[in-house]
């Protein structure tokens, strides 16, 4: 140190030492300027004159000296600003202002802070509440409007909806046999119960000691049945009744029936004298050929004898029938044309 002569164990760790320190003292500079440079891009941007003014104004602060000090101040910020790159250190740059200023903001703020409170104590004391309401009211009619088709479309539906559950319940099995039964009494009368008595003794059956009734209804089906009348026991018609007197019995309730209906369709009958006594047949043919009055009737039949019956009853009663012969050919049945003979001769023979 004091012009010693050094061995070149000593210069080596001088030059180790001097290498340490400038590498120190260069990467501390490097940290330096870049924290400088962060601090300088985050300083603020210092506003402009009418800017300041037009934001003073428009808290009331409107006394042009106390604008022309914030100006002052404005100017004194950007000085400094300006000055950051070319000062060595902070006691070079120009000094901040002593001011006054915050207690005209604080004066203002503290006005409306009053001002503020006052509002708010009346309302408070007037119709907040309902205001409020009435708000939250609009609010929901505005929701609403706004999403008018939606609710429209919702709407439509659940109406849609509530016609499938009605329709369903309707399919109800034991709801149709209720309202089945409900039609049944209404068009099961006493009318026509009337009707079906002057039926049957028009066809010959007034001595048959038998009624229309209606048995039960079940899953969605309603059951009549013809039953006896004044009998004790459980014994079904049928069981008493031939088959002739059966038949007159369903003729009577076919023809009382449909003689209620206002429709002038065709009668179709096959053969509607099967197992009938003579009585029965002359009754029967005879109430035949009085339904033909009204309306068209046609008989199929392969006895001659009601044929014979049908014609004769007509023929004294002035109305006109065509009589049709359905002939088995050898090509096969069902060929129409003319009777093969006069029924005055059959009946004479």
């Amino acid at each position: 140190m004091c012009h010693q002569p050094l061995t070149d164990d000593a210069k080596q760790r001088f030059i180790n030492f001097e290498s340490y320190v400038k590498g120190a003292l260069m990467k501390e500079a490097e940290v330096a300027e870049e924290h400088f440079k962060l601090s300088k891009m985050g300083l603020p941007e210092i506003p402009t004159d009418e800017s300041i003014i037009l934001h003073l104004n428009s808290i009331g602060l409107t006394d042009e000296i106390e604008i022309r000090k914030f100006i002052g101040l404005l100017t004194t910020l950007r000085k400094r600003k300006e000055a950051i790159d070319k000062v060595q250190n902070l006691e070079e740059l120009i000094p901040f202002p002593e001011h006054t200023l915050t207690d005209s903001l604080s004066e203002i703020a503290s006005t409306y802070e009053q001002q503020s409170s006052s509002l708010m104590s009346l309302v408070e004391q007037d119709n907040r509440k309902e205001i409020s309401e009435k708000i939250k009211e609009l609010e929901a009619r505005k929701w609403i409007a706004q999403q008018q088709q939606l609710i429209t479309e919702n709407i439509e539906k659940l109406k849609l909806r509530t016609k499938l559950e009605q329709s369903i319940r309707l399919t109800n099995t034991q709801a149709l046999s209720t309202k089945k039964s409900e039609l049944s009494d209404k068009l099961i009368t006493a009318e026509y119960i009337k009707r079906f008595n002057q039926e049957l003794k028009a066809l010959g059956g007034n001595r048959l000691k038998v009624e229309l009734v209606k048995s039960r209804a079940q899953r969605g089906h309603i059951f009549h049945k013809i039953q006896l009348k004044d009998c004790k026991l459980p014994v079904k018609a049928a069981d008493v009744l031939s088959e002739g007197e059966f038949r007159i019995v369903s003729l009577a309730g076919f023809i009382a029936d449909v003689e209620a209906n206002p429709h002038n369709t065709p009668f179709i009958f096959d053969d509607p004298i099967s197992s009938l006594d003579q009585d029965f047949e002359e009754a029967t043919v005879e109430r035949l050929v009085r339904l033909s009055e009204k309306r068209q009737v046609i008989v199929f039949t392969h006895r001659i004898s009601l044929l014979t019956l049908l014609f004769e009853q007509a023929k004294k009663k002035n109305i006109e029938s065509n009589i049709i012969c359905l002939r088995s050919e050898v090509w096969g049945t069902g060929e129409p044309g003319e009777l093969q003979f006069t029924l005055t001769k059959q009946r004479e023979h």
